[in-house]
């Protein structure tokens, strides 16, 4: 959660998604819960970089206004994250 904005900042994640199982899984990403009060949305933005030949980025895009999925179903091989 982020509450102070009064000054510009970064701040980096990471996520692994893997696959322990012996089955190809999808997998999705969603915001769930968003309560954003911006009164500009594009003051707040934010981008999923990746490695693998399987991920999938998503360049520099606002901030949600509601609850969404940001990737859906993306396969995932069994033993790969």
């Amino acid at each position: 959660m982020f509450n102070n904005f009064s000054q510009d900042f970064k701040e980096e994640k990471t996520i692994n998604v893997v696959n322990t199982g012996k089955e190809l899984y999808a997998y999705s990403l969603e915001c769930e819960k968003v309560n954003n009060t911006f009164s500009k949305q594009n003051t707040f933005t934010y981008e999923i970089t990746c490695s693998d030949s399987r991920c999938v980025t998503l360049e520099t895009s606002q901030i949600l206004v509601a609850s969404a999925k940001v990737y859906n179903h993306v396969l995932i091989e069994p033993g790969k994250t």
